[in-house]
């Protein structure tokens, strides 16, 4: 997910800054108070993947879709 907001370059720095991938990774790592010691490899492997590449990303859709139709039924 970090990576896909660091391409689609959506987050600025108080500064005005485009945020870079590893500003994105301590941002996640404050908000889910987690620590991705490995991010690097995380990108990395991400980018190496040649099937499901966004499993994660696709339910997260397809949960926010089923929540819209069930408030819209």
């Amino acid at each position: 997910m970090a990576l896909g907001i660091c391409l689609a370059k959506v987050l600025w720095t108080p500064k005005g800054m485009l945020m870079e991938y590893n500003d994105i990774i301590r941002l996640a790592e404050q908000i889910f108070g987690i620590k991705l010691p490995n991010h690097g490899e995380l990108k990395r492997d991400v980018l190496k993947r040649k099937k499901d590449l966004v499993v994660f990303l696709n339910r997260l859709i397809f949960l926010i879709e089923q929540a819209r139709d069930e408030k819209d039924a």
